[in-house]
């Protein structure tokens, strides 16, 4: 089977980008309008983007370096049936386990797959109306009664006719989901929660340099990245100030003037890298000492936990379920949704997710700039010193006070 734009049959499929991994995988939501042998497959090889594993229609292309399994990766997820007396069947597949570990292992949320599914927004009722309906839809630009067409030059995954319905349904999914990664709560730790020994709900943490010390591995992709652009590396110390922000932010302190596209180039070589050292086993992002310990104790103790940070969504989830801490988290905020930190609009969407005002929430964090960021929403902020910035620089820019030890930071979280 092959694309033939000449005399081949019209086959159409609708699809979106549900998340992204760097250049190397993305997943993707397929609906077939067609039914053609191996439609998805041709589809997605024909984009230059062959399905992972599938050998037949991508060759080597198919297959990813690392641990991610070489057999098929393509499922059928959901079947949406509408009854002839009106309702619908609505049933949903597991996945398998070599594709379930994929997805863990690429740090891909799956709670995302939750939105609503792409259909047409109204389905006829009558028999007579659907048959109506397909004759009017055959004769649509774009239609399957038009054959594919491919461009392989500019074409890429994420462009199609569904991209800003699929964003707008994935925005509502957001604000109606709740948390992805939150957990239910015992009667002893609601009762914590109601009556704590501080005036301190809600403890908000950064990411690198707070709860997991990944210098090392932000520096050589960072190296990398910039090796690729054609462009000076900066130095290590000049890399580690920037930490926190999010890429494009961090570009534009590190290489003033270098041009948008340079920036571009790096932004991408750097995800590029970052994934590549995540599914070949080399990205060393461990949790500083006692860390865990203290987390466990604040979640049991009632307090509500979550991560403010310039880390994507893929990269937090995958950082924290691998140290096995995710399901002590309720609001996990990122760049990939926020503007850069200092703006204090990520910190404030985890206060709204988890129910905090500013009065009662902590925000932690080991730069200046989580500090202005609390401040600039009215959170107390305590400094770390194990991470990218100096205590005197934390203080000046908000600091109630800068712990040394995860001892000193549990006292003033308590404070």
């Amino acid at each position: 089977m092959h694309v033939d734009h000449e005399g081949g049959q019209p086959a159409k499929t609708r699809y979106r980008v549900v998340e992204a991994a760097g250049k190397k995988a993305a997943w993707l939501e397929l609906e077939p309008m067609t039914g053609r042998t191996h439609q998805l497959r041709v589809h997605c090889a024909a984009m230059g983007y062959p399905i992972v594993g599938d050998g037949k229609y991508g060759g080597q292309d198919a297959f990813l370096t690392g641990s991610v399994s070489r057999k098929m990766h393509l499922h059928a997820r959901r079947l949406i049936i509408d009854e002839p007396e009106g309702g619908t069947v609505d049933a949903t597949a597991d996945l398998p386990e070599h594709f379930a570990s994929s997805m863990d292992q690429l740090g891909f949320n799956l709670s995302l797959s939750d939105a609503a599914p792409l259909r047409e927004d109204t389905v006829p009722k009558s028999r007579e109306e659907k048959k109506q309906a397909a004759r009017q839809h055959a004769k649509q630009p774009g239609s399957g009664g038009e054959k594919m067409h491919v461009d392989h030059e500019g074409g890429q995954p994420g462009k199609g006719r569904e991209e800003s319905r699929w964003e707008n349904r994935r925005q509502a999914g957001r604000q109606t989901r709740g948390p992805p990664l939150g957990q239910g709560r015992s009667q002893t730790e609601t009762q914590a929660l109601m009556n704590p020994s501080s005036k301190t709900h809600c403890v908000i943490f950064d990411c690198d340099g707070t709860l997991v010390d990944g210098q090392a591995s932000i520096c050589e992709a960072m190296e990398t990245a910039f090796a690729g652009a054609d462009l000076a590396p900066p130095s290590r110390n000049a890399i580690r100030r920037i930490v926190g922000l999010s890429l494009p932010q961090a570009l534009r302190e590190l290489v003033p003037d270098a041009s948008d596209r340079q920036r571009a180039v790096v932004v991408d070589g750097y995800k590029s890298a970052f994934f590549a050292a995540r599914t070949e086993g080399r990205l060393h992002e461990p949790l500083f000492d006692g860390m865990e310990d203290l987390l466990r104790r604040l979640h049991s103790g009632g307090r509500t936990l979550g991560v403010a940070t310039g880390k994507s969504d893929r990269g937090l989830v995958s950082c924290l379920r691998s140290h096995g801490i995710a399901d002590l988290f309720v609001t996990l905020q990122t760049a990939d949704r926020h503007p850069s930190k200092p703006d204090p609009a990520m910190l404030q969407a985890a206060l709204a997710e988890a129910s905090s005002t500013p009065e009662s929430a902590v925000m932690i964090g080991d730069t200046s700039f989580d500090m202005e960021m609390a401040r600039a929403a009215g959170v107390r902020a305590i400094g770390v010193s194990w991470g990218y910035h100096a205590p005197e620089e934390l203080l000046e820019f908000g600091a109630c006070g800068v712990a040394n030890t995860m001892a000193e930071l549990e006292a003033l979280i308590d404070g």
